[in-house]
């Protein structure tokens, strides 16, 4: 009987090991991310207070620097922007450069947000990892705090992996308390 007793719980502590930790699952999200320049596609919502701008882009990079096409609207379809080291972002159509706006309060545009969403997952400082169950499906869902030293105004990124895959299904930033960027992805490499 002892020794029957002594198998199920050998078992139960296996088995329990086996089963990562939210965190440890990030951590191996973390890895692969930190392994290669990402491929991300993403419907993206902005919302600037008095407008709300959408767009679908695509982006491949390692977060610092790399390049975000849009994909929708039609009408700008094609425009491409280079993100640099130095964090500065610029639209290029055919020869022309231009500048793009940051969402007040924020260092984050629209056409900036998924290479800082990337680089949060690379090297963010990660403040909460649980488990989350949304139209039954489960997620990891992670919180990094973005928040510039010296600044009061929380700037907080929200992500969700998909337990199955891994995969990057959306992503929130929070600035001072408010979504100014919602961003929902399609096939995260």
């Amino acid at each position: 009987m002892k020794k029957i007793l002594f198998l199920a719980v050998a078992f139960l502590i296996m088995t329990a090991c086996s089963n990562d930790t939210p965190y440890e699952t990030f951590l191996g999200i973390r890895a692969g991310y930190l392994a290669a320049d990402v491929q991300l596609t993403a419907e993206l919502s902005a919302d600037y207070g008095d407008r709300c701008v959408e767009y679908k882009l695509a982006y491949v990079g390692d977060g610092k620097s790399g390049e975000v096409s849009v994909i929708e609207p039609d009408e700008i379809r094609g425009i491409s922007a280079q993100i640099g080291e130095d964090k500065k972002v610029s639209l290029k159509c055919g020869d022309v450069l231009i500048d793009t706006g940051v969402i007040y309060g924020t260092d984050v545009s629209p056409v900036g947000a998924l290479p800082l969403i990337v680089n949060a997952v690379r090297e963010g400082y990660v403040s909460a990892v649980y488990r989350e169950t949304l139209n039954s499906s489960e997620y990891t869902v992670v919180e990094i705090d973005e928040t510039p030293a010296g600044e009061s105004e929380k700037l907080i990124y929200t992500l969700w992996f998909a337990a199955e895959d891994r995969s990057l299904y959306k992503a929130e930033v929070n600035a001072g308390g408010l979504v100014v960027v919602t961003a929902l992805f399609e096939g995260a490499v």
